[in-house]
């Protein structure tokens, strides 16, 4: 249904969960803002967002999940935090360490999940 909110598959996304509690690592789980437009997070949009509750933005995720929707196929997903603006002020996060590394982490769990 094009009404209805993209979402991710429960069982694969608890499978998720559970893989990345299993590594002791930090996480968060919850809505997500989703846009096509670049660069517009207008400090508005992230104050309504953050009262919302929204963790973050992300823009190809949710199409995804539209389509996965539409073939009655199952998707989740994780996404990796690597530019910050949540304190108002763009933190470029591309070059920092910790992205690579929780790159390769989520690979690895991916790669655990599908294997098991």
């Amino acid at each position: 249904n094009g009404d209805s909110i993209p979402s991710p598959d429960p069982d694969m996304k608890n499978r998720l969960i559970s893989a990345i509690k299993n590594t002791g690592n930090n996480y968060g789980c919850g809505p997500i803002w989703t846009t096509d437009a670049p660069y517009r997070e207008t400090v508005e949009k992230v104050l309504h967002y953050q009262k919302l509750g929204v963790l973050g933005v992300e823009m190809e995720l949710s199409a995804l999940m539209r389509v996965a929707m539409f073939r009655r196929k199952g998707l989740a997903g994780i996404l990796i935090v690597s530019d910050e603006l949540f304190e108002l002020k763009w933190r470029h996060g591309f070059k920092d360490k910790r992205l690579k590394d929780s790159s390769l982490l989520a690979i690895n769990i991916i790669l655990n999940i599908i294997t098991s």
